[in-house]
């Protein structure tokens, strides 16, 4: 909806994307770079996952519990891991290898 001096438009509903469409078709983590500050850490989120029925996440092969904010602070180098489960039961398997700046 809009409104100028003149005349104020309709309302209409439409999607949109807020971020570039991801440049491949399959499921990753994204993160920019491999390099994580300590105090920042990352949100954990999965490109091309939004049909999954499930995503688990783990860190050095312990369970991550990432909250509310999604956010994950590692403490040391090591490999984050998600696991994806589609609806058809069907799973992806992937893997991230980090570096902790501290």
């Amino acid at each position: 909806r809009f409104e100028s001096a003149n005349s104020i438009g309709k309302s209409s509903k439409f999607s949109f994307m807020t971020k570039r469409r991801p440049p491949v078709s399959w499921p990753y983590i994204y993160i920019t770079g491999s390099r994580v500050t300590q105090e920042k850490g990352l949100e954990l989120y999965v490109v091309n996952a939004s049909k999954a029925a499930a995503i688990e996440w783990y860190y050095n092969d312990t369970d991550i519990d990432t909250g509310l904010d999604t956010r994950f602070f590692p403490d040391e180098n090591g490999t984050l891991k998600a696991v994806i489960s589609w609806e058809d039961g069907s799973r992806d398997i992937i893997l991230k290898e980090l570096e902790v700046i501290r």
